[in-house]
């Protein structure tokens, strides 16, 4: 009886330094001072659509994606079309900004994917991974979707090193399973709320250099291809050639583009002719049930097939 009880004490304690070990790790901070997508979205998307259309005046009136979106009946039904909607699949992504969100409601209305942010630069962590990526996991059934996480890549810190810690982040909570989305590099605007964007007067060739190391050491420790969430507005605001852009070729891109124009006739801005395979195209999209606020919506065309193969998702 003793000797069981001693056994039992020992699991307890094991369970207990496990259970700390995977809550977190003292070394991350909790992100206070980065920037939400609405504030990307007035000071940074909106100037660049609104250029976006004085160039193009005669844009559709018509939209096939609506500008008040909502799930799941805009994802269901295009309205332009007037026919239900084929071969698509949406998604979401979320971020301590979005708060308390029941995930349990998202793919009865037609949400099939969420990304999650993870960590951005080398030391911060967003405050609600942890919670969202346990809550996303334990679904099943009707009620799962696909989970991903990704990285804010920020301009100052070593790149070699934010890639190891977002991977050691990822381990903290389970790491990324084969039947979810790869891990995902965030490259845009690196704003604080008291500073500009920090990748302004850094040399474009270096910028991709360190997008491309961030995405090897992550695609090798992970064993998945990475992919990269990106705004054309932001190479040009940095006056970024878009022809570096092919050294990155073999990386799926995730684009980022709010044009009413382009929402009209479904077709998102490239960059250097590179299609992309995720195209978030609002930050004010509706769920029916689950949440009251604005999400950030995202659309991939195509089969759960071709979707699955895209993204490295096996089950």
């Amino acid at each position: 009886m003793k000797w069981n009880f001693a056994v039992k004490a020992l699991l307890c304690l094991v369970t207990s330094c496990i259970g700390i070990a995977r809550a977190g790790d003292t070394s991350w901070e909790d992100l206070k001072d980065d920037v939400s997508r609405q504030t990307l979205f007035i000071d940074e998307v909106i100037p660049a659509k609104l250029a976006e259309e004085k160039d193009n005046p005669s844009a559709p009136k018509d939209f096939a994606l609506p500008k008040e979106f909502v799930f799941p009946d805009d994802a269901k039904f295009d309205k332009v079309e007037k026919k239900a909607r084929g071969d698509v699949i949406f998604g979401i992504d979320v971020s301590h900004w979005t708060g308390n969100i029941k995930f349990h409601n998202l793919a009865l209305q037609e949400v099939d994917f969420v990304y999650v942010k993870a960590t951005q630069g080398t030391k911060f962590k967003d405050g609600m991974f942890g919670k969202y990526w346990a809550d996303l996991g334990k679904l099943d059934g009707d009620k799962k979707v696909y989970r991903g996480a990704y990285h804010f890549l920020t301009a100052n810190d070593d790149v070699v090193e934010q890639a190891n810690r977002f991977v050691e982040f990822l381990a903290l909570h389970g790491g990324i399973g084969a039947g979810d989305m790869p891990p995902c590099l965030d490259l845009e605007w690196d704003r604080t709320s008291t500073n500009p964007d920090r990748w302004a007067g850094q040399d474009a060739a270096k910028i991709i250099e360190k997008a491309r190391t961030w995405l090897e050491i992550v695609e090798q420790k992970t064993k998945r291809t990475p992919i990269i969430y990106t705004a054309r507005s932001w190479w040009k605001s940095r006056k970024i050639d878009e022809k570096l852009l092919t050294k990155l070729d073999r990386y799926h891109i995730w684009i980022a583009d709010y044009s009413t124009s382009h929402k009209a006739v479904e077709k998102p801005a490239i960059i250097n002719g590179k299609t992309q395979k995720l195209w978030q195209f609002a930050d004010d999209a509706n769920v029916t049930t689950g949440y009251k606020s604005g999400l950030d919506a995202n659309i991939y065309y195509g089969t759960r097939a071709s979707f699955e193969q895209d993204f490295g998702i096996t089950q």
